[in-house]
């Protein structure tokens, strides 16, 4: 009975972190890309321009154009890493219920 309440821990837990990642939309990741683009180039804008210079609000909109590419790229680069993890943890969730099917053939096998 305990043996039966181990394996399933691990099931349970793969079958967590497999929920996690089939409904992973990239949002997370797409924000992080998005704040780092912006402050990023907002940066560099200022830094190269001024701040009250002409030449800094004619960059305004290459810099809203940059952040909103860069949450694009951020949100696709997360659904891809969810995607792959995804697989990945199916895959190690497949084996493991093949390895538990395996040691109940070989239990019962050894009962007779």
């Amino acid at each position: 009975m305990n043996q039966a309440r181990n394996t399933m821990n691990p099931i349970s837990e793969l079958n967590e972190k497999i929920e996690k990642y089939k409904n992973e939309c990239g949002c997370t990741l797409g924000a992080k890309f998005m704040s780092v683009a912006f402050v990023s180039s907002l940066f560099i804008t200022i830094w190269r321009y001024h701040f009250i210079s002409m030449n800094f609000l004619w960059h305004v909109p290459l810099i809203l154009l940059i952040t909103i590419c860069s949450a694009g790229i951020g949100k696709l680069s997360g659904i891809l890493y969810a995607k792959l993890k995804y697989k990945q943890l199916s895959k190690q969730l497949s084996n493991h219920l093949a390895n538990l099917k395996m040691e109940e053939t070989d239990y019962a096998g050894n009962m007779d």
